[in-house]
Formats: structure tokens, C-alpha cells, sequence
């Protein structure tokens, strides 16, 4: 009777925390943006080189924190861009030509409620194909995404 008793209170206790939320969210937004506690939108891009000449593209990613702690992009959310379906590299700050780009706002904690563009660079394999964006939380247990595909120009 002792181990029906534990399994019981091991039970609820697991149900409990599903409940309260920790790790995954029960109910799908309306919203094709909102990704668990937060909300992103990949927004636009632009063009640069990095300091050796080669191609690069900002994306540039709108993202808002709905959590009730203070969370950054970069720890919150998984964001990738592809061409032809492979990865691209993502670039720091130090290695472009751009006095107008910076990667900090990555880091950056917002409270909840609060807003931040953000910027990530990445190196192209080529200026003519699409570049695939895509977006999801970092953990969860849904598969849901936000996407968006730039005709490079």
C-alpha cells in the first residue's frame, strides 16, 4: 500500500509542475509569433561584408519577453538561417565592416513586457539564393516555429 501511496503523490506532484508550466506550455497561441513566453518576429535584413570581404546577411529579429522573469534572445530562443538547406555561420560583432551593426542586444536581459530589436549576422555562401530563417524556443516541448524566407538581393 506504502508504494501505491508513492506513486500517487509522484504522480501529482509531476502533473503539479506540467500544470504550473515549467518546461512547456498547454496551450497553442493564436499567435504564429508567439513562442511559449515569448514572442519574435523575424523582421527584416541587409547586407554587409566582414573584414576578410566576404558576404554577409543581418537578420534582424523583434523580440519580445511575456515571462514573468527577465530573459535575452540569445538564451531564450533558437534561431538559424540556411541556404539550400545547409546552416550558415553565425558572425560576431568584432569581425564586420559595419559601424552600424552590433551583436550586444543578443545578450541583453529584458524584463517581462519589454521589446528589443536584435541583430545577428551571418556569412552567405552566395548573394543569390534564398536565405531560410527560422526561430524556436530553446526549451520546449513543442515543435512549433517561426519562419520567414528573403530573397537575397
Amino acid at each position: 500500500m506504502k508504494r501505491v501511496w508513492q506513486s500517487v503523490v509522484c504522480v501529482l506532484m509531476i502533473g503539479a509542475l506540467l500544470l504550473t508550466g515549467v518546461g512547456c506550455s498547454l496551450g497553442e497561441s493564436k499567435d504564429p509569433n508567439v513562442l511559449g513566453d515569448y514572442r519574435v518576429e523575424i523582421k527584416d535584413y541587409r547586407l554587409a561584408k566582414d573584414a576578410d570581404g566576404k558576404d554577409l546577411v543581418i537578420v534582424k529579429y523583434g523580440f519580445t519577453n511575456n515571462s514573468e522573469e527577465s530573459a535575452a534572445f540569445v538564451y531564450a530562443l533558437t534561431y538559424e538561417a540556411f541556404q539550400n538547406g545547409i546552416g550558415l555561420t553565425e558572425v560576431m560583432e568584432e569581425s564586420i565592416e559595419s559601424a552600424d551593426y552590433s551583436d550586444a542586444d543578443q545578450l541583453r536581459e529584458i524584463k517581462g513586457g519589454t521589446s528589443l530589436d536584435v541583430e545577428v549576422a551571418y556569412e552567405l555562401s552566395d548573394t543569390t539564393t534564398p536565405v531560410d530563417v527560422e526561430v524556436t524556443e530553446l526549451i520546449s516541448f513543442s515543435d512549433k516555429k517561426v519562419t520567414k524566407t528573403f530573397n537575397i538581393q
